[in-house]
C-alpha cells in the first residue's frame, strides 16, 4: 500500500521496471479502479502529473481521472495488488476486475481496448456527432427516449475509447449513430446480447452490463481486437464443453477444412529475454509481443532490426 503523500515512491525504484497491477480507492465514497502495467514507475508518473491527467480527461473521458482531479490526491489510496511476471499479467489482472469489481472499470476486460485507438479525424467525428445529438434532437424524441428509459428497452452505445453513454429510443437511431446497418447491430444482439464495432458496444438496456462482460462471446470479442495476428482465443472448460455437444455429429465441409488449412500458418515466433533475470517469454509474432510490452508494433520493430533492448528485454526473432 503506497501513501499519496509520497508519491515520489510510488514513482521511484521500488517500482522501476515492475510489472503489476494496482487499484485506487477512493476514500470519500469507497468507488475503486483496478489497473495493470509493464512499468509501474512509469505508469504512476503519469497519475501523479496534474496537466496529464487534464489533457486525458479532455480527450478521453476517464472515470478515474476525472475522480482524481474532483476529489484530490489526499482522498485517494493507491494499493499494488500484486507483482507478476509479464506473461501473466492480463490474467492476474483480470483475477482482480472478477472478484473486486472495481466501480471506475466500465467494461471490466483485462487491457480492454488498449491496442486499439481511433484516428484524431474518427474522434472529432465522434464529439461532432454527440454535440449535434444534443443540439438538435427535437423535444418529441427526447420524451420518447425518456419513456423508453422508464420501461427498460432503450438502446445503450458506449464509446469504448472515451467510455461516454449514450440511450437511444431505438436499434435503428442508435445504428444511424454508429453508421451501420440495423440489421447489423440487431443480428449480434440477437445472437450475443451486445454489437461490438466502430469503436462502440451497443447493447439493449433490459440487459445487464455485467452479464455481457462475463460472456464467453464478449470475452472472445475483446480479445480479437487486441489480438488482432496474435494466437487464437482460449475457451473456458464449459464453454469448450458447450461447443463440443453442439457440434457433435457435425462434419466439416471440404471449404472449411481448406480455410483452416489457410489460417494455420503462423508468423515467426518472437522471443523476450528479460535481460536483468535472463528469463524468456516466447510469442507468437511480432504483434502479440508487443501488445505483451505495452508499446506499438512499429516500435518493437525499430527495437528488433536496430539490435537495441526495449523495456529490459533484448529482443530475437525465433
Amino acid at each position: 500500500m503506497l501513501s499519496l503523500t509520497l508519491c515520489i515512491t510510488a514513482e521511484g525504484k521500488e517500482n522501476k521496471d515492475k510489472v503489476g497491477i494496482y487499484r485506487w480507492v477512493n476514500l470519500i465514497n469507497g468507488k475503486t479502479y483496478v489497473g495493470s502495467s509493464g512499468n509501474l514507475s512509469d505508469r504512476f508518473r503519469q497519475y501523479f502529473n496534474i496537466e496529464y491527467l487534464e489533457r486525458k480527461v479532455k480527450k478521453d473521458n476517464s472515470k478515474i481521472y476525472n475522480s482524481i482531479l474532483k476529489y484530490g490526491y489526499s482522498k485517494f489510496r493507491l494499493e499494488i495488488l500484486e507483482y507478476c511476471e509479464l506473461d501473466i499479467l492480463n490474467e492476474r489482472e483480470q483475477y482482480y476486475l472478477d472478484t473486486l469489481n472495481p466501480e471506475y472499470n466500465i467494461l471490466k476486460f483485462a487491457r480492454s481496448f488498449r491496442g486499439f485507438k481511433h484516428s484524431e479525424a474518427s474522434i472529432e467525428l465522434m464529439k461532432n456527432k454527440y454535440e449535434l445529438w444534443d443540439k438538435y434532437v427535437s423535444p418529441e424524441t427526447r420524451k420518447k427516449q425518456v419513456i423508453t428509459q422508464l420501461k427498460g428497452e432503450s438502446t445503450i452505445v458506449i464509446n469504448i475509447v472515451t467510455e461516454e453513454e449514450q440511450n437511444f429510443i431505438s436499434g435503428r437511431e442508435a445504428a444511424k449513430f454508429i453508421g451501420v446497418q440495423q440489421s447489423t447491430i440487431s443480428k449480434y444482439i440477437r445472437k450475443d446480447n451486445f454489437y461490438l464495432g466502430r469503436g462502440f458496444l451497443v447493447y439493449k438496456s433490459f440487459t445487464a452490463l455485467d452479464e455481457i462482460t462475463k460472456s464467453e462471446a464478449y470475452k472472445e470479442a475483446i480479445y480479437k481486437l487486441d489480438n488482432p495476428e496474435g494466437k487464437k482465443y482460449t475457451h473456458s472448460e464449459s464453454a469448450k464443453e458447450g461447443i463440443r455437444k453442439a457440434n457433435l455429429g457435425k462434419k466439416l465441409s471440404v471449404e472449411v477444412k481448406q480455410k483452416l488449412s489457410l489460417n494455420s500458418k503462423t508468423a515467426k515466433a518472437v522471443l523476450l529475454i528479460n535481460n536483468e533475470t535472463k528469463e524468456i517469454l516466447e510469442f507468437t509474432s511480432v504483434l502479440a509481443a508487443s501488445k505483451s510490452l505495452g508499446i506499438s508494433n512499429s516500435h518493437l520493430d525499430r527495437c528488433l532490426k536496430s539490435n537495441k533492448p526495449c523495456k529490459g528485454y533484448t529482443i530475437v526473432l525465433k
